[in-house]
């Protein structure tokens, strides 16, 4: 057990650091809907791989920090390590058991005409959450206010998110590059079984079911690509990196909302030190798709092997797209520049790149921020950066705890890093070259 007084201490240090507030944590989605016109036949997606539902789990507010910063944590080490050995299981289930009850239902708002007549045309009301929009900047610690709706989705496209609210009248838009969480209502029986599958952690289940209701026809495609995403995740929790990236090609080709496309299986530990040979070759083609996304994981997973050179130079002309408009390709382009972080020597890490990578990391909001994270905390760890590596392993806990696949790590790296520091610090203990 941790002590009640320690626990307190830890939840005030993360409060502090990760701007998460005591009793606050990632909204929860899960719902049921669907569009106006009948949806396109969904055999497309089935031959390109199949895919998952939706479990997004949101958080309301873009977090930003600095190198300067991670000091605020310094004082925390000590009893972050005292929790982490006392009990490592025990506290990352606190960390990670963040999600609170679904939310209650909206207050009792009369329902519109227009409302009934979407909700029996297409499927139960969904809850999203809409993001602040605006720059970052590293010496906003505010925590960035958001917007609840909750009513019929029409459509998801990439540049907006139509629906039909409670009392509204008519369709009410918002711009889709600034949704941060969705809970659909699932319009097909078939769609919210894979996805319970789903929250019950049975993920070759999920892969297996999610390829049978994919089969279903007139389903919204927005929650087509959901269960997509959600069947991409089952295989990386599985270790199943190709199938994966295969599933992810159901999506590829298709403009979608920054929100999934976060979800792309690009390398962001140490995958890249054993990548299947099958994996490697479908990579070489991918990075010459006339798709940004696919040349983005074909690159990605091409940074070791006989094709490094011309990888990095395709993650360096992807990285241009940041100049442009479209809310996608700017994400490409972030994540492009995240990927060329392992081109960085480990004795410049701290001197001359953490202030730009932990910069870059936080211009994004903070779904898509998970998997730069993870790469920015392996980094520190090579770099025998063991306090501030932990820092950013404990922040995957304490806001990604809806991807399995990278708490999962972040807890057995947490709990690795903690015994080392607590070794380390003993006395007559020397110290590695930092």
């Amino acid at each position: 057990m941790i002590p009640a007084r320690l626990e307190t201490r830890l939840c005030e240090v993360l409060h502090k650091q990760f701007r998460v507030p005591p009793q606050s944590a990632p909204l929860t989605m899960q719902r049921k809907l669907s569009p106006p016109s009948p949806m396109p036949p969904v055999a497309p997606l089935l031959s390109k791989k199949t895919n998952r539902p939706d479990r997004i789990v949101p958080y309301r507010s873009i977090f930003v920090n600095s190198y300067a910063n991670h000091k605020i944590l310094g004082l925390a080490i000590p009893f972050l390590i005292a929790s982490l050995l006392s009990s490592s299981d025990n506290l990352g289930n606190r960390l990670c058991a963040q999600n609170p009850p679904p939310p209650s239902a909206f207050p009792p708002d009369e329902e519109s005409t227009a409302y009934l007549q979407a909700k029996e045309k297409l499927g139960a009301s969904s809850r999203i959450v809409w993001g602040e929009a605006g720059p970052t900047s590293l010496d906003r610690w505010q925590a960035r206010s958001s917007v609840e709706f909750e009513g019929v989705i029409v459509a998801w496209e990439t540049d907006q998110l139509t629906l039909v609210k409670k009392n509204g009248t008519g369709t009410t838009t918002l711009p889709g590059d600034l949704l941060v969480g969705i809970t659909p209502g699932w319009k097909s029986p078939a769609f919210e079984r894979t996805h319970q599958l789903w929250l019950n952690k049975d993920f070759p289940a999920v892969i297996s079911s999610g390829q049978k209701a994919l089969a279903e026809r007139e389903i919204p495609r927005w929650q087509q690509r959901l269960l997509v995403t959600e069947m991409i995740e089952s295989a990386v929790a599985i270790n199943q990196l190709a199938v994966a990236c295969r599933i992810f090609q159901a999506l590829g080709d298709d403009p979608i909302p920054e929100l999934l496309l976060s979800r792309i299986p690009l390398p962001w530990s140490t995958e890249l030190d054993h990548v299947p040979p099958a994996l490697a070759s479908e990579a070489s083609v991918w990075m010459n798709h006339d798709t940004p996304s696919l040349r983005l994981l074909g690159a990605s997973w091409s940074l070791t092997g006989p094709n490094r050179l011309e990888a990095v130079e395709k993650l360096k002309e992807l990285g241009k797209l940041r100049e442009q408009t479209k809310p996608t390709h700017r994400l490409i382009a972030t994540y492009a520049l995240v990927q060329l972080w392992r081109t960085a020597p480990e004795d410049t890490i701290l001197s001359s790149e953490l202030d730009h990578w932990i910069q870059l990391r936080d211009s994004l909001p903070i779904p898509m921020q998970a998997g730069p994270t993870v790469l920015l905390a392996t980094r520190l760890e090579q770099a025998n950066q063991f306090e501030l590596a932990l820092a950013e392993w404990l922040r995957i806990l304490a806001l990604h705890a809806d991807r399995p696949a990278i708490a999962k790590l972040a807890q057995t790296h947490s709990t690795t890093l903690a015994k080392q520091i607590a070794t380390l610090n003993a006395p007559g203990q020397p110290r590695p070259n930092q």
